[in-house]
């Protein structure tokens, strides 16, 4: 992933406060879970074509869990997460407060733990962006998926492609106890009309503020 930072960096400062918000109540809900310190933290937001991203995808191919979720609404938007197999056992043993490396095989606790923590991030994105922009966006029940990251991109995000041929790159590390995880995470606008428009909510809901 060290080559999407050579690759269209942005300064995308709404959308950094957006997600600052959201990972900052995903943080605060997943320490409550395991009972310790656990925070995401951002280190590049960017914006990437979808069809060279798969590329990279397929270069670093490495088996994964996939949780995609539609933002629904107003907007909407395609939520991606994805967890490497090693991680996703470490993280099943915090949340089910057992030693780490109990978990052995990707089983049914694997899926769920990666299914809820996946549903927790894309929940607390959603939730900031009606907060902050006003939006009318939900979550749909979220999605499940073991297999490689490229097939996982492939089926979920590709046949948009001709539709939309950017994606939002996330890059976000998980801290539990001086523990650092790499979780990238993919947002794919679908139906945004410009790349202001998160702006013009902005000021819309600023304006409705002053009306006030």
């Amino acid at each position: 992933m060290d080559q999407l930072k050579e690759n269209n960096s942005h300064n995308y400062n709404l959308l950094e406060v957006v997600f600052k918000k959201a990972l900052a109540k995903a943080s605060s809900i997943f320490s409550k879970t395991l009972k310790v310190e656990a925070y995401f933290e951002i280190y590049g937001i960017h914006e990437h074509k979808i069809s060279t991203l798969a590329d990279i995808l397929y270069q670093d191919n490495q088996e994964v869990i996939g949780v995609m979720v539609d933002l629904v609404g107003e907007y909407k938007f395609k939520f991606l997460f994805m967890s490497g197999i090693e991680n996703s056992k470490n993280f099943t043993d915090r949340i089910l407060k057992r030693e780490l490396g109990t978990t052995k095989n990707l089983d049914l606790y694997c899926t769920s733990t990666i299914q809820e923590l996946g549903n927790l991030l894309s929940s607390s994105i959603s939730n900031a962006l009606v907060n902050i922009f006003d939006m009318k966006i939900t979550p749909s029940p979220p999605m499940v998926a073991c297999d490689y990251s490229a097939t996982i991109f492939q089926e979920y995000i590709m046949d948009l492609a001709l539709q939309k041929d950017t994606i939002i790159i996330l890059e976000t590390k998980l801290n539990i106890e001086k523990t650092e995880t790499k979780c990238p995470m993919y947002l794919l606008p679908i139906n945004v009309p410009t790349k202001n428009f998160m702006k013009k909510h902005w000021e819309k809901k600023n304006e409705k503020n002053i009306d006030r």
